[in-house]
C-alpha cells in the first residue's frame, strides 16, 4: 500500500510476513494498520523553527492592526488611542490564529514545516477549542517558556497548552 511506512528488521531489510495475512497488517490485523498510520508529534526543533517563522508573520499582523487602529483613533480624535490600539492588536492576533487553526488546521509556518493542529481525537479544531489554545499559549510562553519545558517531559511530546486545550500537533505529508 502506498503511503505506509515500510517495516524493516535490525539489518535494515524489509520484514516479510510468514502468514497469509497482509504484510502491512502483520499478525495483529487492522489495529496494527491504525498504529502505522497514526501521525507522530513533530520534533521540538521543528516546532521552534516554525515558531520563529510564526513570530515574523505575527509581527506583520501586529503592525497592520496597530497602524489601522492608530489611524482610526486619530481620525476619530479619540482620547483612548493606546487602549484601542492594544485591544485591536490582541484581537487581531487571536483572530489570525483561531481562524487559521479552525479553517485549515495550520498557519503558513506550520504548513511550511509540515505540521498540523488537530483535536486529541484527530478531527478538525472547533473555534472555541482554537480560542482556548490561543489564550493558553500566552502564559505558557510568557512564564519562562513553561510550555517548551513541558514538551520535553510530556509522554507524547506535546506542549502544555495543547494538553490543556485537548489539541495536538502532528506531522503531515
Amino acid at each position: 500500500m502506498a503511503g505506509l511506512p515500510q517495516i524493516t528488521g535490525p539489518a535494515g531489510n524489509p520484514v516479510r510476513s510468514r502468514s497469509r495475512r497482509s504484510p502491512t497488517l502483520g499478525r495483529r490485523g487492522a489495529g496494527a494498520l491504525v498504529r502505522l498510520q497514526s501521525r507522530s508529534t513533530p520534533a521540538i526543533g521543528r516546532r521552534l523553527l516554525s515558531l520563529v517563522y510564526e513570530l515574523l508573520l505575527v509581527t506583520a499582523v501586529i503592525l497592520l492592526a496597530a497602524g489601522l487602529a492608530t489611524a482610526l483613533a486619530e481620525i476619530a480624535l479619540s482620547m483612548h488611542k493606546r487602549p484601542l490600539t492594544q485591544l485591536s492588536v490582541v484581537l487581531s492576533t487571536l483572530a489570525y490564529f483561531v481562524w487559521q487553526w479552525h479553517a485549515r488546521g495550520q498557519t503558513l509556518p506550520m504548513k511550511t514545516w509540515h505540521m498540523r493542529l488537530e483535536t486529541a481525537s484527530g478531527s478538525r479544531v472547533p473555534v472555541a477549542q482554537a480560542l482556548l489554545r490561543a489564550i493558553l499559549c500566552i502564559p505558557g510562553y510568557g512564564l519562562l517558556g513553561i510550555t517548551l519545558l513541558w514538551a520535553l517531559i510530556d509522554r507524547d511530546g506535546q506542549f502544555l497548552h495543547d494538553r490543556l486545550a485537548g489539541t495536538r500537533l502532528v506531522v503531515t505529508g
